[in-house]
């Protein structure tokens, strides 16, 4: 959501505002982006996010996407085209995680203790989970629905449990902060990863056998998420925002990409055949593009900490090595590729375009969105 004054230091302070700590208004007589503005002063909406703290994400057996946003407490479902709908409020339930039971035919979310089924337009909590584990993600075995679930706070266990809820066991103790967990039904290997020890390891569920399958990613000894998934063709994936995103082959990992994506939930699409992550820098999903290795928004990132407007009203804001462009409702890539992250951007009256770039450069950028260094570092 951006809301202006057509001039810049309003646009700066709402925009930052909202990008950085995502509020959300209603605009209307009553509610306002801004309080204890000047009387001469208005306001306007020029663009709201659907997106702005989703927190969760899967796939149902029939491929539709299910987006959990926490700072609305509502569940969306997202078309193959990228449309975004309403499914279900969870009302004064924030929930951590969500998950498809292939034979139940049912979406359940968890928050730490308990365990909800969340249908169109109903919201019912179907458990009251054992105080002993806490939840902040889960894997599905699609064979029974049973559940494997693991918290990210260091020293709580993974835990398996029935279908509805009920305890079987506990499969590990005193992880180390679980980021998330993958399930492998062909060979019944759960894979875990765990953020203090910075460590993925593999649990032989007949053997009971625990296998480290790498060590020391991450940011070891700090909450930062170490983040797995696997493809189609069971594949094992690794991304952290510092290591890049890895794939496991012949007994390692190996790095396929650069860390250019950030670190949130990663689940594989069947609809792309490729990855979808929430990116919680830019409270947005993206998925990658292998080829030219970067992260390609699916919906909108707006995090910016400086943004400007032209004389026709187009809103200008830069994100990484891109400025991005709000032009009638719609974001879009405005510039060529920058060689460094821009830190910030200024309008002249030409409408030219001025970034200062992290490595002290200053770029002119004319309406062409060619990029013209105007200063050296």
């Amino acid at each position: 959501m951006i809301a202006s004054r057509r001039t810049k230091p309003s646009l700066i302070v709402v925009f930052w505002l909202i990008a950085v700590f995502g509020f959300t208004q209603t605009y209307g007589p009553e509610r306002q982006a801004l309080k204890d503005v000047k009387s001469s002063w208005t306001q306007e909406l020029l663009y709201e996010q659907v997106l702005v703290s989703p927190q969760a994400l899967c796939y149902d057996s029939g491929r539709k996407l299910y987006i959990y946003e926490y700072s609305r407490n509502m569940l969306y479902r997202m078309d193959a085209g990228g449309e975004l709908s309403e499914v279900t409020s969870t009302g004064s339930a924030t929930l951590r995680t969500i998950a498809w039971q292939p034979g139940k035919k049912r979406l359940v979310g968890f928050d730490s203790h308990g365990m909800y089924e969340l249908l169109p337009g109903r919201f019912r909590k179907l458990k009251e989970l054992n105080r002993s584990f806490m939840i902040s993600t889960v894997a599905i075995d699609p064979t029974d629905d049973s559940i494997f679930a693991g918290h990210d706070t260091k020293g709580r266990p993974i835990v398996h449990l029935d279908a509805d809820g009920g305890l079987i066991e506990i499969v590990r103790r005193n992880a180390q902060g679980c980021s998330q967990l993958v399930f492998d039904d062909r060979r019944s290997i759960l894979y875990f990863s765990e953020t203090f020890s910075g460590s993925i390891s593999s649990l032989d569920l007949s053997s009971k056998r625990v296998d480290v399958l790498v060590r020391d990613i991450g940011i070891p000894g700090t909450e930062e998420p170490v983040m797995i998934w696997m493809d189609g063709k069971y594949t094992l994936w690794f991304s952290t925002a510092n290591d890049g995103i890895y794939r496991y082959g012949n007994g390692g990992f190996q790095q396929i990409a650069p860390p250019t994506m950030g670190a949130g939930p990663v689940v594989w699409s069947p609809i792309y055949d490729n990855l979808v992550a929430i990116q919680y820098v830019g409270s947005n999903l993206v998925t990658y593009d292998f080829q030219h290795k970067e992260a390609v928004d699916i919906t909108p990132h707006l995090n910016a900490f400086d943004i400007v407007e032209d004389s026709s009203g187009r809103v200008f804001y830069p994100r990484f090595e891109f400025i991005f462009m709000l032009s009638e409702g719609k974001i879009v890539r405005f510039s060529e590729q920058l060689p460094d992250v821009c830190l910030g951007i200024e309008i002249d009256q030409q409408g030219y375009l001025y970034a200062a770039l992290q490595d002290g450069g200053i770029y002119r950028i004319p309406p062409s969105g060619k990029v013209i260094l105007w200063k050296a570092g």
